[in-house]
């Protein structure tokens, strides 16, 4: 199995150096909000991105100098996809991509499902083990991609003073990932993107809250 190493630095197949363009899987509003919030971070820090998309592009646009954009990605061709899309781009150095492919095969999570969902044979994806360095420095995080319940559960002991967002948080959807979202609240809704705090954490002007969580993860309330 090759190196996390080996993943970040592999080059993106296709024949042509120039850019490719992708669309962004995103309501006009939800990239006009998530623009504003990347163009924020604070040099010196970064955002992490679970599932790579014309979406990546858009963020690398956004960051200022001195901040790093990870990407996290499951499906080789998106990988690939969103590689040649980056090659003459700007910012290319400020960004760091983790290719993490399931221990299944792709089908069995399939897309746009609840099977998507399950979080079997996905631990490194989940779990990336060369973030682990840069939680600290971590201000936003987005939630995108598979696996969104696993990933928000992990983040909870992981992510502190951090923006986290649920991106395609869409009606219906409540069976595959709701139970995840016990130890946060929302405190921004914009179309299907929801930003998320973790309930021990004070909001603005709030002194600190009681945990409610165990020795790792949240309690269901109720």
């Amino acid at each position: 199995m090759e190196s996390f190493a080996s993943r970040e630095r592999r080059r993106p197949a296709g024949p042509s150096a120039a850019a490719t363009m992708l669309p962004v899987t995103m309501h006009s509003d939800e990239q006009l909000f998530l623009r504003k919030v990347v163009a924020e971070i604070k040099p010196g820090s970064c955002m992490v991105e679970w599932g790579s998309g014309g979406s990546t592009v858009m963020f690398a646009d956004s960051l200022r100098d001195d901040v790093t954009l990870f990407s996290v990605e499951h499906n080789p061709d998106w990988f690939d996809k969103v590689g040649n899309a980056l090659l003459d781009h700007p910012r290319l150095p400020q960004v760091v991509r983790f290719f993490v492919p399931p221990t299944y095969p792709l089908e069995f999570y399939g897309y746009g499902g609840p099977n998507e969902e399950c979080p079997a044979g996905l631990t490194d994806y989940v779990n990336p083990d060369p973030l682990a360095a840069e939680w600290g420095r971590a201000e936003v995080i987005l939630v995108d991609g598979i696996a969104r319940g696993a990933i928000l559960q992990s983040l909870w002991k992981r992510a502190r003073g951090t923006r986290i967002f649920l991106h395609d948080h869409v009606p219906g959807r409540e069976p595959w990932y709701g139970w995840a979202l016990d130890g946060y609240e929302v405190v921004r809704r914009v179309n299907t993107l929801l930003e998320l705090r973790r309930t021990d954490e004070p909001g603005p002007g709030e002194s600190a809250r009681p945990s409610t969580a165990g020795s790792e993860y949240p309690l269901p309330s109720g």
